[in-house]
């Protein structure tokens, strides 16, 4: 499978090949647990969730996945973990937003009964 100038994907029982622009990247099946489709991209998922490769892709989402569950590979309809991610916004926290309780009072000094900053 390759459009011309695209990505060239080759698939086996025992691996996945892709290629863009002359340069190959080859997956052993046993480091895929699932391949699936993110918008435009083909995502090969590792089995802690990690992504092992996200390439642009152009080929049907139809046509991937009945090539890659014809050699076995599992293939999810959206990414299986994509619930448990949040965009990252740089300058903004985790907590902007909510409120926090600061410690009230001085500080205390060493030795002083309580002395954990919080």
């Amino acid at each position: 499978m390759a459009p011309s100038g695209g990505l060239g994907i080759h698939l086996t029982d025992k691996c996945v090949v892709l290629t863009r622009k002359g340069r190959s990247q080859t997956f052993r099946r046993d480091a895929i647990a699932t391949a699936c489709r993110d918008g435009k991209h083909l995502v090969l998922l590792g089995h802690d969730g990690g992504e092992l490769a996200r390439e642009e892709c152009e080929v049907n989402g139809g046509r991937l996945a009945d090539a890659f569950t014809e050699h076995g590979y599992a293939w999810a309809a959206a990414d299986p973990h994509k619930g448990e991610f949040r965009r990252w916004v740089p300058g903004r926290s985790r907590t902007a937003g909510r409120r926090q309780r600061l410690p009230q009072g001085p500080p205390r000094g060493p030795g002083e009964e309580g002395a954990v900053r919080r």
